[in-house]
């Protein structure tokens, strides 16, 4: 192996294991699915939008029993966090 494959290898495995210390933490801050279903509004508390440096974008909303992943790009997410936004208002 000359000095060039050395560094590749090198690169490779370090590459490799820094993905892999990344992807211990995605479950906890990361969704990795949506809510098949819609989400009572009255049911719901609050809402945050998942860090960017996740895979699947998404909006976290809360309710009083469980934390529910939804798609940002559905409707019914967008309506519902115009209503947590009007709800915090008053």
């Amino acid at each position: 192996m000359n000095l060039l494959q050395r560094a590749l290898l090198l690169t490779l495995l370090l590459g490799a294991s820094l993905q892999a210390n990344l992807g211990n933490n995605r479950g906890i801050e990361c969704c990795t699915e949506y809510v098949k279903h819609r989400v009572r509004l009255s049911l719901l508390m609050s809402f945050h939008e998942t860090s960017y440096s996740c895979f699947k974008r998404a909006i976290v909303f809360s309710t009083e029993r469980k934390l529910v992943c939804a798609d940002p790009r559905l409707k019914w997410v967008q309506k519902a966090i115009t209503y947590i936004k009007e709800l915090k208002k008053k």
